[in-house]
Formats: structure tokens, sequence, C-alpha cells
């Protein structure tokens, strides 16, 4: 495997390793009663590192454009600005989620794009709204709704997980990559495609 699809694939592990600490500590409890708003708060955190890792992957595969573009963002620490700019880089940048319906007799991977896609203007609004509760609170504002945004969280971890489960990739090197990451104890497997 060459070294741009290993450095996707880290990307991956990262998002996965963040994704199964979220979903069993944080997700899965039905009241946040169970589970402390400091512990609720980190898998804030985690997911908005999620968000980012998938807005980067692409790119992982050309170390001067992520520099760059990674510059960038701790610079202006503006997510939506971040993303235009990738989508403009590669306008492929996020992984397309995909059905998969088997093998043709060719040995060729049969497939369909899902209905539901990652779309840059979600992942601006995750991250937004997520990041509002890792900030301290003005004593003068309105409590929070802690449920409306465990509702939130645990509505966003499952698209995430939903979209990447099965997906192609285009890396910024322009190689198309089918990833499976189905399975919360199955490895992660890439499948290099000719251009879809």
């Amino acid at each position: 495997m060459n070294q741009e699809i290993e450095l996707y694939l880290r990307c991956l592990r990262e998002i996965k390793m963040r994704l199964d600490f979220v979903r069993e500590d944080y997700v899965r409890p039905a009241s946040l009663e169970a589970v402390p708003i400091m512990k609720f708060e980190n898998a804030c955190l985690q997911v908005r590192k999620v968000v980012e890792y998938l807005a980067f992957a692409s790119l992982a595969s050309n170390r001067q454009l992520y520099e760059t573009e990674w510059s960038g963002f701790v610079r202006e620490n503006d997510f939506s600005k971040l993303l235009r700019r990738l989508q403009k880089i590669n306008p492929q940048f996020l992984p397309t989620s995909v059905s998969i319906e088997g093998l043709n007799s060719s040995g060729e991977w049969l497939m369909k794009d899902n209905e539901f896609q990652l779309e840059p203007h979600v992942l601006t609004s995750t991250y937004g709204r997520l990041g509002n509760v890792l900030h301290a609170k003005n004593p003068y504002s309105d409590s929070t709704n802690w449920e409306e945004y465990q509702t939130f969280l645990r509505q966003g971890v499952k698209a995430i997980i939903s979209a990447i489960q099965d997906h192609v990739a285009i890396l910024a090197t322009g190689e198309h990559l089918l990833v499976r990451m189905s399975g919360n104890d199955q490895p992660i497997q890439p499948y290099i495609l000719r251009e879809r």
C-alpha cells in the first residue's frame, strides 16, 4: 500500500477511535444524569476533532497542502472558511457514502451512492454547535438545555458513522479509494478503485 493511502487510513483510524470512545460512553446513556457534564463536554470535543479529521483527511496525502491549510485554520480559526478552501483544492474532499452491492464478474465493486451524504454546511453547523458547549457560560444567560445537546450529539455521531461506514474517498493525489469500516472490532479495509 502506498504512503498516500496509509496517511488517509491513519486519519480514519483516529476518527474511528474517537467515535468508538464517544459512542460507548456518552451517546448510549438515556439521560445526562448518568453522564457528568464534563464527560459530555469531552464527548463534544472528540466529535469536533472527528469533524476536523474528516475535513483534512483527503489532504493527508499531500503534505505541503495539508500544512498550508492547517496553519491557515489555526491562524484564522474559522471552520467554514477552511471548508471553502478545501473544496477549491479538492471539490470531493469529503468521503462519499456508498452502499456495497457486491462484486461483478470482473471483480469490480458494485456500489451506489447513499441518499445521505456529509455536506460542508452540516459539518460547519455540527462543529459550531458543539463548540458552544466547550466555552464558559455567561452567568446572565439562560440555562443550557443539555438534553437538546445530547440529542444533537447522538444524532450527529450516528450520521457520521453511517456516512463513513462504507465510503469512497478521492485523495488530493487523485486516487480513488473504497473504504469499509463496518463493525466496531473490524479493521479498516481499503480497496483502490479505478475512477468512478
